[in-house]
């Protein structure tokens, strides 16, 4: 069992997660992406670069704002087969993450993907604090 979101390997854990951490988008009752941490987002390029407008407002619970890097180090992390060993194939061809300030993401892909922020709101995609990342498992590790 486990707490930490790019690791999640069963029902109980995905349910929980699900509901402690948040991902650039959501999906939605019609199965389309909805904002959630990112307000807004575009394609450009034939859908190969896609640029993800945080919204300025959102806080991790630590209270700390969610920035661009949170979400570079997040995503780059579930594309780690060794830190997310489910995850790294089900968000994307992504070629590169990279910060443009401190509420905007370009994804840089593979080759074109218009499902990119569907698969930006499933399971494995979370955005975590680095800071906390120490500290995720300590309550089931507890139990």
């Amino acid at each position: 069992k486990s707490l930490d979101p790019h690791k999640v390997v069963g029902d109980e854990s995905y349910h929980a997660v699900f509901h402690i951490f948040s991902t650039l988008t959501r999906i939605g009752d019609d199965l389309t992406a909805k904002p959630e941490l990112a307000e807004s987002w575009e394609h450009s390029d034939k859908a190969m670069t896609w640029t993800f407008y945080l919204n300025k407002k959102a806080k991790f619970h630590n209270g700390r704002p969610v920035t661009a890097e949170d979400v570079k180090f997040s995503l780059e992390r579930v594309l780690d087969p060794k830190q997310s060993p489910r995850g790294h194939s089900k968000i994307g061809p992504i070629k590169e993450v990279i910060v443009k300030d401190t509420h905007t993401v370009i994804i840089k892909l593979k080759k074109p993907y218009l499902d990119l922020p569907v698969d930006l709101g499933s399971v494995y995609p979370r955005i975590i604090a680095k800071e906390n990342l120490s500290r995720i498992n300590t309550i089931v590790n507890q139990a």
